[in-house]
């Protein structure tokens, strides 16, 4: 199936069918853990030999920043603190719901009911609500930071062999 895929593919761009944009997202698509081309595939399709025979350095970047904003977006989504000996969500949802408790202990409420990522319910002061809020930008002020150092990092590569040796993996 797959040399099937390539094949047609192969045929596509040599007929104009297929652009080069729609070849550099799928090669993209792939490094980000989707259904895209893998590095031999994109090589097979455009019948270079090397990635600096179909990309520029510009591109390859684009292409590398694209899998870091992925990976730095899905992390967004699903990140987490400890807080009181369990597990809290600390996605864009869950900050949203703090600010709402954070309000309502604002304006004369003296416990905030919020549930755990793993189903518990915790009864939370209003010190408490600040401190887990506290916890979640300070996770999520991190997250940034590691995206902004990789995207630096990059943005500091000027070579193919440089940009084939970038890590994209992210610290724990």
């Amino acid at each position: 199936m797959e040399a099937y895929v390539v094949s047609c593919l192969v045929d596509s761009y040599a007929l104009g069918n297929v652009d080069r944009a729609a070849l550099i997202k799928s090669y993209a698509d792939n490094l980000c853990g989707g259904n895209g081309l893998t590095k031999k595939q994109l090589l097979t399709v455009t019948k270079a030999k090397a990635l600096s025979d179909f990309l520029s350095i510009d591109e390859y970047k684009d292409v590398l920043h694209s899998v870091l904003k992925v990976t730095m977006q899905r992390k967004r989504r699903t990140i987490t603190v400890k807080y009181d000996n369990d597990v809290f969500d600390a996605n864009e949802d869950a900050q949203n719901n703090m600010m709402v408790l954070l309000k309502s202990l604002d304006l004369g409420g003296t416990t905030a009911y919020i549930r755990s990522a793993n189903e518990t319910t915790h009864a939370l002061t209003k010190d408490q609500c600040n401190e887990l809020s506290v916890l979640m930008l300070q996770a999520v002020q991190n997250l940034y930071a590691t995206y902004w150092q990789l995207k630096d990092k990059l943005a500091k590569c000027t070579t193919f062999e440089e940009l084939e040796e970038f890590d994209l993996s992210w610290p724990d």
